[in-house]
């Protein structure tokens, strides 16, 4: 079996530099290695080329400004939602609600409650349920609060109407008893008892000796 080799002839532009390059087809297949300056490539046949690396372009021109964007608000509507944004504005509906769920499976059913008994003590009553047995006390008088501050004095009453004016009197006196007449009508009488006179005769001596006697 013959092979034919056929020569090709590349033109590798570099930046500047053109660089010319036989590559001859070979049975086997050519290796490309990394450089610093670009990839070697390395063929069976011995032939090596390096592809050196391009040169960084120029920056480009700037762009045009860009749009300021609209600020958009969000009000609320009945059924949803208004967002506005600039001169555009949507509705968002609220969500409707779903179907309801199918109904668990019933629980187990619990077990039978123990009966209660209440049986009174003498400091209170006894609980018993089934196996469990609790104790409610009385509970103890608590102590007498401290007594409480003074009211406040009340306000004074009104004054009373004035009374009626008292009648005027007269007295006529005659010898042994006293009339008194009022102008009202009324009359009462005073009467006076017989007053007796005793005279006691003084001894002037013996009178003497007894103020004597009270000095000594």
């Amino acid at each position: 079996m013959l092979k034919l080799l056929l020569p090709v002839v590349l033109f590798v532009s570099c930046g500047d530099r053109i660089v010319e390059t036989t590559v001859v087809e070979p049975s086997q297949p050519c290796t490309v290695a990394s450089v610093s300056e670009g990839a070697l490539i390395t063929c069976p046949d011995g032939s090596q080329s390096v592809v050196y690396n391009g040169t960084n372009g120029s920056d480009g021109s700037d762009g045009e400004a860009g749009v300021d964007a609209d600020i958009c608000t969000v009000e609320e509507v009945e059924g949803g939602a208004k967002i506005t944004c600039g001169d555009k504005s949507a509705v968002v509906k609220n969500g409707k609600n779903g179907e309801e769920g199918t109904d668990g499976q019933d629980g187990v059913d619990g077990k039978d409650a123990a009966p209660c008994t209440v049986e009174p003590t003498g400091t209170g009553i006894k609980i018993t349920c089934g196996t469990s047995t609790a104790y409610v006390n009385n509970g103890v008088d608590g102590q007498n609060g401290s007594n409480g501050t003074d009211g406040v004095d009340g306000t004074d009453g009104q004054d009373g109407t004035n009374g009626t004016d008292g009648s005027s009197c007269s007295v006529t006196r005659n010898k042994d008893e006293a009339k008194i007449t009022c102008t009202d009508g009324t009359e009462t009488v005073i009467k006076f008892q017989a007053i007796k006179v005793i005279t006691i005769p003084v001894d002037k001596d013996n009178k003497k000796d007894d103020r004597d006697s009270k000095h000594n």
